[in-house]
């Protein structure tokens, strides 16, 4: 949160704040509706896959910002 609020324009650290938090209520209802329907239609193994790849993707891109 103190990373957000230094990186935005004085006065919309609030704006920010409210994106971020849609961002996060988005993808608690979105990844396991997503994940749910994968493992019903293929199994369990391709919704592990799946969280590793995504997991990788999200490591490699934080690691490239860091």
């Amino acid at each position: 949160m103190s990373l957000l609020h230094n990186a935005v324009p004085p006065g919309r650290s609030g704006e920010a704040i409210g994106v971020r938090m849609s961002l996060v209520n988005m993808s608690q209802i979105t990844m396991p509706l997503l994940f749910g329907a994968l493992g019903t239609v293929l199994g369990m193994v391709p919704v592990f896959w799946a969280t590793a790849l995504l997991l990788s993707a999200g490591s490699l891109y934080a690691r490239r910002r860091g």
